[in-house]
């Protein structure tokens, strides 16, 4: 006893022990009160509250004592007596048949799917029975049993209690009595208690034994025990919640919480023991979150309850009681999150996913296998086949799941379901599942709609006799008949096919039913009410828009509305029409009919994938009529096929000759000959128009007399001709007889000197652009056909393309001419520039140092004769140094003419040629960056000569002007230029007064002149002391035009 009240009077600990104990037992300090239903629901409201449980159920449990407390608690709220029975008998032969196994239950109410678990627990007859369901699956954890357990065995102290207490009672044999001496333990102080003598000696060994127990209570509980007094500071802890802490027993007492713990869970602590002191009433159920100095820096979550210890009606104590539950919010968190993504993937795919029980009740389905049956999720789950299905869907569906569960392994299924008149196909897989002994529970079943493919197989079956049909006769109207019947009852109840076009009346030509005389009443009503050619729905629509057209329901108004009398709708009803859909036949993307296909007594209705497959068909069927047709058109055109090829063999005839014919003058003269000779005409003449478009001159005449000819080699476009005519409007003239001719051209024959009776007239037409025409004369009146027309034109048209041929020739013939001529032009120009150029340089250099050498030679004689040795060693020096640089400048220039023996080279070849020559020549240290592909250096051999020259140009200037032994060559791509840059880090020049420089000025444009022959740039960049940049810029095109790459790019 001495570690009870550690250092305080007895009587201020026995009753805080007390009310600690009955407070997390029952939820209420007044236990003597309490009732069992209430002890079972507070027992079952810490529960829910801990865990978070859907679904509490609590049953306390002591015949001896009569006592049969049970509560019920859903969703957090306790069940009213009126639904507890009902809720306990549901739960019942779960409780019974497997007291200690989970297993799965719908939710009383939301029809949800829950983990059914039970915890019993008994002693000397007394049963605490505690069971809960869950949303997770995977529920219970270790620790969910572990604190089911712990309040099994709360519920049996509750009872133990109950049972001393009532010894206590028959002790003292006065339940008066013993009320008030109950009272005396609980809330006075010892003095009060020892003064209470009316208890026996027996009544008090019992007192003692239940503080010891009290006292084991606090020292092996699971949970934290404290209590504190009006200044916070703690009078009692056990271990666990000193543990919690983070400090020994001992180090509590005397101290308040605030000193104990951190400041924002002493926070919430105080503000737990504030509330109780001041209102007399407990905190129930609070979670606190912080730390502690057990573990710093971590954040626990703590359930607590704050309770008054009472005395005289005044609160001396607040009693606390604290279990830790952070592992369990963090189990929850990610259960819940687990869960959510359960039910994200279960709830996202679009195969129905569904989870049954031994009699194949539904405990759970997701959306997609509600919507395949045509209901929602709440009507599905509880509830067996039986109750939602059709009779025979739900005895195969049953009959299925039982031969999976007896065979005990996953089986494949096929289900047929048909929902308002539409039938659908589905795959299921089904498997069983168990519970913890190893028995079948249920099953779990995957279901995937394949119906488009059921359809589609059914329906290449029918493609694939319809082929067979489609390939066995030459008379299409046979073949439609055929696929008509094809298509009933497999497909449809009514097939009637149409032949017709936008502009023609619809013929039908095939109508299939299994019944002939309703075939008969179609004919019949087709016969006395034909279709509306004006109307804009139906087949009409399908025809003028070649898109078919759904009607996936058949109401009465619209029956109505095409019924056309009384009869007539009598009629329509009669046919009982569910739904219907027209497809267009079609062919090379013509509309050549409809096929029109109508559900009625089987009850089913298209959808859009039965429009899918019926277009298929109607393509087909479209293709059928097609190739009847052409073969009919096939056998026509063999009839004129041998007329065609005697027209064909004079084409060809005329087509070799026309391919010998070079000028425009000889292609006139072998169209009018071979026209006149396979038309048979007697004369013809082929006119062009002139540049203005004004006049019209005769190229060639044949067969006219050489009067007419001269009298009308040109005349305006403007008379009043056949020519004229046919130039100004593009249209040939075909007149057959002379009286034709006169009434059409009556001035024209007035002028004619020629005896014409039949006159044709063809346009040369080139590009929509009217460039002449062709007139033949016959003596004797013609009659031409179509044909006949046709094959002039040919000729006309292929006149055309010779002319235009024989002038393109023509044309190319003088622009060779004048490209030669400018190339020679072009090479004398250059040559004689390069003369000039080497002239100037032998004069700006050669000449004028043989001139100053002449100067230097005269003064050394003079000082020769005077004997002045010194004078004479200085000049001869000074002459030797001139010519040196004489003899550099000469060989530069025959090295320079020398690298055009090698202007077939690739640029890159003769760049690096000349480079290394000139390192060797002149002891010039040269550097080559190449930052493009070879393949844009491709130059042709002019732009090559003149880019290599040019840079040579930039070289010499640089060694003889920059005073400098390094230059650098930088190939690069810039703004559709290739560009070229010799740079050196020499004395650089004044850019602005390069022009008046007598040394540069003419070989500065001799480089710009090269540039701008090859459509190039010169640009020079220098500054006084800095150096100078010379960049050549080449059009890109220049070398992506001519030629592969040979190279990669590289220094």
């Amino acid at each position: 006893m001495d570690s009870i009240v550690a250092g305080r009077n007895i009587d201020h600990q026995l009753h805080p022990c007390f009310v600690d104990l009955i407070s997390f037992s029952t939820l209420e300090g007044k236990w003597i009160n309490c009732q069992p239903n209430d002890a079972a629901d507070g027992l079952a409201q810490i529960i829910q509250n801990v865990l978070g449980l859907p679904l509490v159920y609590v049953a306390l449990i002591d015949p001896a004592q009569d006592i049969d407390g049970v509560a019920v608690r859903i969703d957090g709220q306790p069940v009213a007596v009126e639904e507890l029975r009902h809720i306990c008998v549901l739960l019942e032969p779960y409780l019974v048949a497997n007291p200690e196994t989970s297993s799965l239950i719908a939710h009383p109410k939301s029809r949800d799917i829950l983990c059914f678990t039970s915890v019993r627990s008994e002693t000397e007859g007394r049963q605490a029975i505690v069971a809960v369901g869950s949303a997770d699956l995977t529920f219970p954890s270790e620790n969910d049993n572990y604190i089911l357990a712990l309040t099994a065995k709360q519920g049996l102290m509750f009872l133990k209690q109950v049972e001393l207490l009532n010894r206590l009672h028959q002790v003292n044999g006065n339940e008066n009595a013993m009320n008030e001496r109950m009272d005396n333990v609980l809330v006075r102080n010892t003095i009060q208690y020892q003064e209470t003598t009316s208890f026996s000696t027996e009544a008090t060994q019992r007192n003692n034994r239940l503080l010891a127990m009290l006292e084991s209570l606090l020292v092996h509980a699971p949970f934290g025990f404290a209590f504190f007094d009006q200044d916070h500071s703690y009078v009692r802890i056990n271990k666990v919640l000193a543990q919690m802490n983070g400090l020994p027993v001992e180090s509590h007492y005397d101290r308040t919480v605030s000193e104990v713990l951190p400041q924002a869970t002493a926070q919430a602590v105080n503000e737990a023991v504030d509330r109780v002191f001041s209102t007399g009433k407990a905190v129930e159920n609070m979670e606190i979150t912080g730390e502690t100095s057990a573990i710093p820096g971590q954040v626990r979550h703590w359930l607590t309850n704050f309770y008054p210890v009472m005395s005289e009606g005044q609160t001396i104590y607040v009693g606390e009681t604290v279990i830790e539950i952070t592992e369990q919010k963090q189990a929850v968190e990610a259960l819940q999150e687990s869960h959510a993504i359960l039910r994200a993937v279960f709830e996202g795919t679009g195969d129905g996913i569904y989870l049954k029980d031994r009699q194949s009740r539904y405990l759970m389905i997701n959306a997609a296998g509600a919507s395949f049956i045509g209901r929602s999720i709440e009507e599905m789950v509880g509830r067996t086949p039986s109750e939602i299905m059709s009779p025979e869907t739900a005895e195969k569906v049953i009959a299925d799941d039982q031969f999976v569960m007896n065979h005990r392994q996953a089986q494949t299924f096929e289900d047929i379901i048909i929902l308002d008149g539409v039938t659908s196909y589905y795959h299921s897989t089904k498997a069983p599942y168990y519970d913890a002994e190893g028995n079948v529970a249920g099953i779990i079943g995957i279901s995937r709609d394949i119906t488009p493919q059921k359809r589609t197989e059914k329906f290449n079956q029918l493609l694939a006799k319809a082929g067979e049909i489609l390939n066995s006769s030459l008379d299409y109207s046979t073949r439609l008949e055929n696929i008509a019947q094809l298509a009933v009852p497999s497909f449809a109840d009514w097939c009637v096919v149409s032949i017709g076009s936008q502009d023609e009346a619809v013929q039908q030509v095939a109508v299939a039913h299994t019944d002939p005389d309703k075939v008969a009443m179609v004919s019949e009503l087709q016969h006395r009410y034909p279709s509306d050619p004006k109307s804009q729905t139906g087949a009409r629509q399908v025809l003028q828009t070649g898109r078919p057209v759904l009607y996936p329901t058949i109401t009465d108004d619209m029956v109505v509305a095409a019924a056309k009398d009384a009869n007539h709708l009598q009629i329509l009803r009669s046919l009982q029409i569910m739904s219907a859909m027209i497809v267009p036949l079609k062919a090379r993307g013509n509309t050549l009919g409809v096929m029109t296909f109508i559900c009625a007594e089987s009850g089913r209705h298209y959808t859009e994938a039965d429009v899918a497959l019926a277009e298929e068909l109607g393509r087909r069927a479209g293709l059928a009529i097609d190739n009847a047709r052409l073969y009919g058109a096939e056998r026509e055109a063999r009839r004129t096929a041998e007329w065609i090829a005697k027209r064909m063999t004079s084409l060809q005839t005329v087509t070799a000759s026309l391919s010998k014919s070079l000028t425009s003058d000889e292609v006139a003269a072998t169209v009018i000959k071979q026209g006149i000779s396979v038309l048979e005409a007697t004369s013809g003449l082929v006119v062009l128009l002139d540049e203005d478009g004004t006049m019209l001159e005769i190229l060639d005449a044949l067969g006219y007399p050489v009067e007419a000819i001269e009298a009308w080699q040109q005349f305006p476009v403007s008379a009043a001709t056949p020519l004229s005519e046919t130039v100004r409007t593009g249209e040939p003239i075909l007149l057959e007889t002379i009286a034709a001719l006169r009434d059409r051209f009556p001035e024209f024959v007035n002028q004619s000197s020629t005896n014409h009776q039949a006159l044709v007239t063809l346009p040369l037409t080139l590009e929509d652009k009217i460039i002449g025409a062709i007139g033949l004369s016959f003596t004797e009146p013609q009659q031409f056909q179509a044909d006949d027309l046709g094959f002039m034109m040919a000729l006309a048209r292929q006149c055309t393309q010779a002319l235009e041929r024989a002038r393109l020739f023509e044309a190319e013939q003088q622009a060779r001419a004048e490209a030669e001529a400018a190339q020679e032009n072009l090479a004398m120009l250059t040559q004689e520039r390069e003369r000039n150029r080497l002239a100037q340089e032998l004069h700006d250099n050669v000449a004028q140092a043989i001139g100053y050498l002449n100067l230097k030679l005269a003064g050394a004689d003079s000082a020769l004769r005077t004997g002045d040795t010194d004078e004479v060693e200085a000049v001869l020096s000074e002459l030797k140094q001139v010519v040196n640089e004489v003899y550099t400048d000469v060989r530069e220039e025959i090295f320079s003419l020398r690298s055009q023996r090698h202007a077939d080279s690739h640029f890159l070849e003769l760049l690096h040629r000349y480079v290394d020559k000139y390192k060797r020549f002149y002891r010039l240290n040269i550097q080559l960056e190449q930052e493009v592909a070879d393949d844009m250096l491709d130059f042709p051999a002019e732009v090559r000569l003149q880019v290599v020259r040019t840079i040579q140009e930039a070289l010499m200037n640089t060694r003889k002007h920059a005073q400098v032994n390094e230059a650098l060559i930088r190939i690069s791509h810039a703004d559709e230029y290739v560009r070229i840059s010799v740079e050196d880090q020499g004395q650089g020049f004044n850019t602005t007064s390069m022009a008046e420089g007598k040394k540069n000025s003419f070989g500065l444009r001799i480089m710009r002149e090269r540039m701008a022959s090859i459509d190039g740039k010169l640009d020079i960049f220098s500054t006084v002391g800095e150096g100078t940049q010379t960049i050549i810029s080449v059009p890109t095109h220049l070398g992506l035009s001519h030629g592969p790459a040979h190279h990669e790019p590289g220094e």
